[in-house]
């Protein structure tokens, strides 16, 4: 608590504004964005792999946190919190740090390139750092998040790629097995939202690998289309899901379900349909 209350003696509207622009960079939607835009125009195999690894992380982080169940450190006498509606559920260990280091590891271990693992120290170590001037983490889940994160990659890696290596989905199948069995647990909406997401992905894998099998490599303007396209759509999506399905688990789950078979099946059918035009 008194190196949070250190960090915000350097408190003013700029690092506010600051730190709450840093932290979004862990938080879902970016990720879905991310990883869309790699799986559209990049490399769907890597989406994918980025996507099951980004999305078994969170599933860990929630049930950790469901486990430990421990507070926050918002409402503590001497710490302001800010954007608090984006800080659900118990404290350790922290969600956006475990995030981001999940994705910068993933991409470290793939690209092996001097300037990611550069950019994706800093990443961690900013995001992390913004979780500690807004308030709504202690040290203690920062560091948790960042050990937690560099684990869970470096294991869910080998044993995707040893799934690839013998073509069996196993692995996936029992995962995305245990999530949803997590479900009658880990009464949490984002634990919900995470486990959603999962299962479209798995669906989404299913469906896209057999029956449409759509090419990543297209025109610069086809590209420019799917992003800008396929992005809008998954934007205006969450927002009239959020607003027609009722405030409940099963919506969240169902919500974010939906959201991740737009990306994997929807969109590349969409697509699909617009280069063959």
């Amino acid at each position: 608590m008194e190196l949070i209350k250190l960090i915000q003696t350097f408190s003013n509207p700029f690092l506010d504004m600051f730190f709450q622009l840093v932290t979004m960079v862990g938080e879902d939607t970016f990720f879905i964005f991310v990883t869309a835009i790699i799986y559209w125009c990049i490399d769907k195999e890597l989406g994918y792999k980025l996507g099951f690894a980004t999305l078994t992380s969170a599933a860990l982080n929630c049930g950790i946190k469901y486990f430990f169940k421990i507070p926050r450190p918002i409402g503590e006498p001497g710490i302001r919190s800010l954007r608090v509606h984006t800080a659900e559920g118990y404290s350790f260990p922290s969600g956006h740090t475990q995030n981001t280091t999940t994705l910068w590891t993933f991409f470290m271990l793939q690209f092996r390139r001097s300037w990611i693992y550069a950019v994706g120290v800093v990443m961690i170590f900013m995001v992390g750092l913004s979780r500690l001037y807004l308030g709504v983490h202690t040290p203690a889940d920062v560091l948790g998040g960042m050990i937690i994160g560099v684990i869970w990659v470096l294991i869910w890696c080998r044993l995707y790629e040893a799934s690839e290596r013998h073509n069996n989905n196993n692995v996936l199948f029992i995962t995305v097995a245990f999530a949803l069995a997590g479900l009658f647990v880990f009464k949490d909406a984002g634990y919900y939202k995470v486990v959603g997401a999962l299962a479209g992905l798995l669906t989404g894998y299913l469906t896209e690998s057999r029956f449409i099998k759509f090419k990543v490599k297209a025109g610069i303007l086809q590209q420019v289309f799917k992003v800008v396209f396929g992005l809008l759509a998954v934007f205006v999506l969450r927002l009239v899901l959020k607003l027609v399905l009722p405030q409940a688990l099963i919506f969240d789950f169902f919500r974010y379900f939906a959201l991740i078979l737009w990306v994997t099946v929807v969109a590349p059918l969409t697509f699909k349909r617009f280069s063959a035009n």
